[in-house]
């Protein structure tokens, strides 16, 4: 079973779509301290929180890990690493009210 507000990171070896069914999600996420794994729901901008590193990371189709910075398009369907620094969660939106038109 898929658990709400978590995050995976699927692997296959050929080239498949997957559908998924369940609750619409909102985009809103709660941060943790430390690194987390996030996908908006629709492209975003992200917008950088007090506590957060100004910046997130992606890994391309190569393997490479990618720096997404602060103000730049997030991509619906692509994962990304943001880190929180501080003790304490960070909330963000990633696409539900934000979205980038």
């Amino acid at each position: 079973m898929v658990a709400l507000h978590q995050g995976y990171w699927l692997y296959s070896e050929y080239q498949t779509g997957a559908a998924f069914v369940g609750i619409p999600a909102d985009g809103l996420r709660q941060l943790q301290p430390g690194w987390n794994l996030v996908s908006p729901v629709s492209d975003c901008i992200l917008t950088v929180q007090a506590d957060m590193t100004p910046c997130a990371w992606r890994r391309d189709a190569s393997g490479a890990y990618r720096r997404v910075g602060a103000a730049e398009l997030l991509k619906a369907g692509e994962c990304y690493w943001l880190f929180v620094s501080g003790q304490q969660p960070v909330s963000i939106d990633l696409g539900g009210n934000n979205a980038g038109r």
